[in-house]
């Protein structure tokens, strides 16, 4: 997942003209993207579990 998220980074990037000012940039919120998706699946997964164990 991380790798896909850097990789649009580097993407986005690219089409910038200075990929290497925008790059940690947007790498940095692609990765914070990863993250809250993370945990929103993780959320979804306790709730699961716990409907299911009820």
């Amino acid at each position: 997942m991380l790798e896909r998220a850097v990789g649009e980074a580097w993407a986005l990037a690219s089409f910038a003209g200075v990929p290497s000012l925008l790059f940690p940039l947007l790498a940095e919120e692609k990765a914070m993207e990863v993250v809250v998706w993370h945990e929103r699946q993780r959320r979804i997964l306790e709730r699961t579990w716990a409907f299911v164990t009820e």
